[in-house]
């Protein structure tokens, strides 16, 4: 793993409160020169069973693909820094955290 890199993982909850072992997305994280963060993310089928490690793997390999400029086929978030008040983890849970509820994900 780059150093600098942050991993933050979502858990399927398929909308209830109990966390299903399938499915889910990891997303990695780095913070750019102009301060903005950059963010991948790796999901997993529902048909398969989470795992971090893979997730770290799959995620951090599209983050370094997109900063090594090939970025054909990679979708990334650029998601803006108003201030350095909240965490970096706080900040992008702000910006994607209610899209990832809507996909069942906690």
């Amino acid at each position: 793993m780059t150093q600098g890199t942050y991993f933050m993982h979502y858990r399927n909850t398929g909308g209830s409160s109990v966390i299903r072992p399938q499915g889910g997305a990891t997303l990695a994280i780095r913070k750019m020169d102009n301060d903005n963060l950059v963010v991948a993310m790796a999901r997993c089928s529902t048909e398969d069973v989470f795992c971090k490690s893979r997730g770290r793997t799959i995620a951090e390999g599209r983050l370094n693909k997109f900063m090594n400029n090939d970025r054909d086929g990679v979708h990334i978030r650029i998601i803006p820094v108003d201030n350095d008040v909240l965490p970096i983890k706080d900040t992008v849970d702000l910006a994607i955290g209610e899209e990832m509820a809507e996909l069942g994900y906690y």
